[in-house]
């Protein structure tokens, strides 16, 4: 069975203070994300070197935001993205074009520097 939730729900950056799951634990970031960040960067219309990124993974059910949101990705300012294991393993649960739609849609927010969903959300098809 998929189960698919709107992604405005699960995949965002927090706009509220919020700290990361003392479980989250840091991975390396797969080398295809580079290839990930270069259409990004067609479709959003903005040029940025590929940063420093950080990737984290978090436990099921531990992105929590305002005390009772649950997401399936945050990104921070850093260049940190955390991203729940089963997005990052793929879980048969998910489509794969949410999987990645949820990957990348967090790494657009770094590539645009903000928390805030703007018009290059839709215009790259991950809003």
């Amino acid at each position: 069975m998929i189960v698919l939730v709107g992604l405005a729900l699960l995949a965002c950056s927090p706009e509220v203070p919020w700290s990361p799951p003392a479980a989250a634990v840091e991975i390396p970031v797969p080398a295809g994300w580079s290839a990930r960040w270069a259409r990004l960067e067609r479709c959003a219309g903005v040029r940025a070197p590929f940063p420093p990124l950080r990737l984290f993974r978090a436990p099921d059910g531990s992105l929590i935001l305002d005390g009772r949101q649950q997401m399936d990705g945050i990104w921070t300012w850093r260049h940190d993205i955390y991203l729940v294991g089963s997005i990052l393993d793929r879980d048969e649960r998910y489509a794969d074009w949410y999987v990645d739609r949820a990957i990348d849609h967090e790494l657009l927010h770094d590539l645009l520097g903000t928390e805030r969903h703007v018009a290059a959300f839709a215009r790259c098809g991950v809003d």
